[in-house]
């Protein structure tokens, strides 16, 4: 049975690698605009991508149980965002996972202007876009989760603030078209999500066993 600090860290862990799965996301952008996109191997940097999504996705599923338990007054209400974020977290891994496994497997050595044709091509592109619609609307896990950890008053309270700024930024079109015209500002959001993460865990690392 793990222990709720040991699931704290795990959270404090995922915060990390979601900051620097933003980072590289930046980079691995930046890299293919600036140079022919023949030159650079999409099938690694969609892996990589994947492979920190991925990592970092078991981690914060392995550590919620943890927060709900710490603060057990937010009820069906709480574990209902938890449940929410859990699938939004999955549904977000899942097209880098697909689309970094067809960059090796199915369309090896060419770029991402492939993936504008028709069938299968099509095909692909249509599932990625619906995983990361449902994963946004999912993300109303978010929104729940941080408010209910706000009004709780359990965990410092721009843990939950920054849980939920951090979705509404990615949710409202205007916001998330003005912060890609600047690659940095695509951090923000990265930013709070991982701020938030670290703060779950670390309250819950260095709390003492039975304290709710």
């Amino acid at each position: 049975m793990f222990t709720r600090n040991e699931r704290g860290w795990s959270l404090v862990a995922a915060g990390v690698l979601i900051i620097i799965t933003g980072i590289y996301t930046v980079y691995s952008n930046a890299l293919t605009d600036s140079v022919n996109s023949q030159q650079v191997n999409q099938g690694a940097l969609l892996g990589g991508i994947a492979l920190l999504s991925v990592i970092s996705t078991g981690l914060i599923i392995f550590g919620l149980p943890a927060i709900q338990s710490a603060q057990p007054k937010t009820g069906q209400l709480g574990q209902t965002g938890l449940y929410l974020l859990a699938a939004s977290y999955i549904t977000n891994a899942l097209p880098f996972a697909l689309a970094a496994y067809s960059a090796v497997y199915i369309f090896p050595g060419q770029d991402a202007s492939a993936l504008s044709g028709s069938g299968p091509v099509a095909m692909l592109v249509n599932l990625l876009g619906i995983l990361g619609l449902i994963s946004l609307v999912l993300g109303v896990g978010y929104l729940i989760t941080g408010w209910v950890t706000f009004k709780a008053g359990i965990f410092p309270a721009w843990v939950g603030w920054s849980l939920m700024v951090a979705h509404a930024l990615q949710m409202i079109p205007l916001v998330s078209n003005y912060l890609s015209l600047i690659p940095g500002l695509l951090l923000i959001p990265a930013l709070l999500d991982s701020a938030a993460w670290i703060g779950y865990g670390w309250h819950l690392a260095h709390m003492r066993p039975g304290k709710k």
